[in-house]
């Protein structure tokens, strides 16, 4: 949808555009798909945290290594495949998809003065408003709307889906000078659960909790991860907002050494704001696949047209 309501604010133009895209066939690894059929074929009698119950005969169990708590066992090796060690005997294969849909969003005001230049105003923003996942056959559709996964635990993750990103600047010419002023900005999402502590974990370390002063931490300890987690709790990556600005002078008259040249002057990031902090990014501790951490860069930019 394109507007220009000119009969309200002359030099006010909008657009709005929404976007869906379906992809089939993306690589990804069955042992989800494994995992999932093995659960859904368990049967009647299995009863969730008790080992004794699960059913060797359920749909693919020859390819699931478990210890005897019932939990996935990735320290041998299969004897169908002895160089293959891990829990689930898999391989990587055409069979997840995935379902993107949003909304982009642009707004343009131009102003034209006979004394102060001409200015032009434009806000662009993306809206993601679906941003769905399986893994293959028999698993479950996942939302990464508002999230961040790493690859680390999630080797088909589409990285981090802010709600919103967007910038709004503002350009002003006037005679030779040409200024430019920029807001970034990307909405908060939620952190990586896989790396962060679970409530009740969270709550034995902020109390400083020990095995030898706290027996119900000693407990926490000892009970299976499945039924006691230690990861999987809620924290949001902080929003980021960052500023950009530029002057550049354009020599229209002058000699043959300066006609065509223009010198910019400009920072980005000038307020030197580091990335929001990201326990899911263990290895830079911030989301570069979102945000850079480079912080206030200057530059000094001469250009020449011949």
């Amino acid at each position: 949808m394109v507007g220009s309501p000119k009969n309200l604010v002359k030099g006010l133009s909008f657009s709005v555009d929404f976007y869906h895209n379906a992809v089939d066939g993306i690589i990804a690894g069955n042992f989800k798909s494994i995992l999932a059929a093995n659960a859904a074929g368990q049967g009647a009698g299995f009863v969730p945290g008790n080992a004794a119950t699960i059913n060797p005969n359920a749909p693919f169990a020859a390819q699931i290594r478990r210890l005897a708590n019932g939990q996935l066992d990735s320290s041998g090796t299969f004897a169908a495949l002895p160089g293959f060690s891990g829990a689930v005997l898999s391989d990587n294969l055409n069979i997840g998809s995935r379902e993107v849909s949003g909304l982009e969003y642009t707004v343009t005001y131009v102003l034209s003065t006979q004394d102060w230049g001409r200015f032009k105003w434009v806000t662009a923003a993306n809206q993601f408003l679906k941003v769905d996942q399986t893994a293959g056959p028999g698993t479950p559709a996942v939302s990464y709307l508002g999230q961040f996964h790493s690859t680390t635990g999630d080797a088909l993750s589409p990285g981090s889906i802010p709600r919103w990103k967007g910038n709004s600047g503002v350009i002003w010419t006037w005679h030779e000078l040409t200024t430019n002023l920029n807001l970034n900005y990307v909405d908060h999402y939620q952190d990586d659960p896989l790396f962060v502590l679970s409530p009740a974990l969270k709550a034995f370390y902020d109390s400083g909790a020990t095995v030898a002063n706290n027996p119900q931490y000693a407990a926490f300890l000892a009970t299976p991860a499945a039924l006691a987690p230690r990861v999987g709790g809620i924290r949001n990556i902080a929003s980021f907002t960052t500023f950009d600005l530029q002057f550049t002078w354009n020599f229209k008259d002058g000699n043959a050494y300066t006609k065509g040249l223009s010198v910019s002057l400009g920072a980005n990031n000038v307020f030197d704001k580091l990335a929001p902090f990201s326990a899911g990014a263990f290895n830079d501790n911030y989301d570069t696949r979102t945000v850079n951490n480079i912080g206030r860069f200057v530059y000094l930019n001469l250009r020449k047209q011949f």
